[in-house]
Order: C-alpha cells, then sequence, then structure tokens
C-alpha cells in the first residue's frame, strides 16, 4: 500500500486537531506516515495522538530549530523526506501555515499543488467546496507528487489505534 505523508502540526509536541482529520483521511487512501518538525520531546508529546488516529509510521524531522524558522525550512525537508520514501501524495492542514508550506513544497518537488480540499479519493482526485459552498469541484494533479491542502472540520476524524513505526532524521534549519 502507498504512503500518505502527513504534515503534522503542533506546538511544543501538543498535536493540532487538523493531525486527526488528515491521519483518518490519509487511512483511507494508503498509508498514513504523519511527518513532524520539532524535537524528540515534541515527538514524544505527539506520539500518543498519532498512534490514537492510525499512523503506521512517523517521522520526526528533529531540529530543536526548525519551528523557529521560516516554513521554507520545513518545506525542504519534507521534499528530501517524501522523494526519498516515494510519497503518494502529502496532505497538509489548510491553515495559514499549511498553505505556506505546501506551495513552498510543491515548488521544491515541482509538483501540482490543490488547496482547500475537503476530501480525496482512493485515485487522489480531490474535492473543493466553491462559490460559498454553492459548487464542488473535482481536480487531480498531474504532475509530480500531489500536494494537498484540507479544510479544517472537513473530515470527521476516526480513531484506528496502532503502534507506528519512528525514525527520527536529523536536519539543519536552513532558510531557502
Amino acid at each position: 500500500m502507498s504512503q500518505i505523508f502527513v504534515f503534522v502540526d503542533h506546538t511544543n509536541g501538543a498535536v493540532a486537531k487538523t493531525a486527526s482529520e488528515l491521519l483518518t483521511l490519509a487511512r483511507s487512501i494508503g498509508q498514513a506516515h504523519a511527518v513532524i518538525a520539532g524535537t524528540s520531546s515534541d515527538l514524544d508529546a505527539a506520539v500518543p495522538v498519532l498512534n490514537k488516529f492510525g499512523a503506521s509510521s512517523i517521522t520526526l524531522l528533529e531540529s530543536g530549530e526548525i519551528n523557529n524558522h521560516p516554513s521554507s525550512a520545513i518545506a525542504v525537508a519534507l521534499a528530501d523526506l517524501a522523494q526519498s520514501k516515494g510519497a503518494r501524495a502529502i496532505l497538509l492542514p489548510s491553515t495559514a501555515r499549511g498553505k505556506e508550506i505546501a506551495g513552498r513544497l510543491a515548488v521544491r518537488l515541482e509538483s501540482g499543488i490543490i488547496t482547500d480540499a475537503i476530501a480525496v479519493t482512493p485515485e487522489l482526485v480531490s474535492t473543493q467546496s466553491v462559490f460559498g459552498g454553492s459548487t464542488l469541484v473535482h481536480a487531480h494533479v498531474s504532475r509530480g507528487i500531489p500536494v494537498i491542502t484540507i479544510r479544517p472540520n472537513a473530515i470527521e476524524p476516526v480513531e484506528a489505534p496502532g503502534s507506528a513505526t519512528i525514525e527520527k532524521v536529523a536536519i539543519s534549519a536552513t532558510i531557502t
């Protein structure tokens, strides 16, 4: 089964609600691979929630400084990881930070990007609600690894307790 990367937004290891939504969606289209940027203590605090919502694997982009830098440092590290691991798609929360990382990530990967999706099929066709919800648009990324931001509260989180494998990747927080 293919890996669907989920960028986990957090504050000092306290996982944002969007992570549970994204993991639920990722499980419906592949193996949920959670990616968190920060320190080992951030990871330790996040693991129970990530396991609770079915992450099959977790990668820590380990740096004590990465969350103090612009989103470009996370985008560079996430792009390198996605390419090396063969991610099928990358899901991020459709927040200001998530969209900034997603835009930079798509450029770095030379991939297409879809923002504010409310659903994604196993074929990676996304659904967006536009014009105040009066119209639904279906879109598909035709080049590269799809980078898709998901609108908060669009997916109902569903628990799927498990025990993820954990990998730590040391990175440098450089601005590019």
